[in-house]
């Protein structure tokens, strides 16, 4: 693959089908408003960004209108090695 000005750019798969750019998010503050979940079967969206994010070394501020709800994802992201807080 190479860019626009022809010189050469690395791009891996992961194992999910993601494409991962170097860990852009490493290191960087993303807060994540809804990382809360809502009874169900699902895990919900917020929850799901806010743990990508966390295994890309993103430092994560998980909000929710529910914040006991918003414990648990940010518990998650510390586990998968990131820093969290709720």
């Amino acid at each position: 693959m190479s860019g626009n000005d022809g010189s050469a750019t690395t791009t891996t798969t992961t194992t999910a089908g993601a494409t991962d750019r170097g860990s852009r998010v490493a290191g960087k503050v993303a807060m994540v408003v809804g990382a809360g979940q809502t009874a169900g079967d699902t895990i919900g969206n917020g929850r799901a960004t806010s743990l990508l994010l966390a295994r890309h070394g993103a430092r994560i501020v998980a909000g929710d209108r529910d914040r006991a709800s918003a414990v648990e994802p940010a518990a998650r992201g510390v586990a998968e090695g990131g820093e969290a807080v709720a």
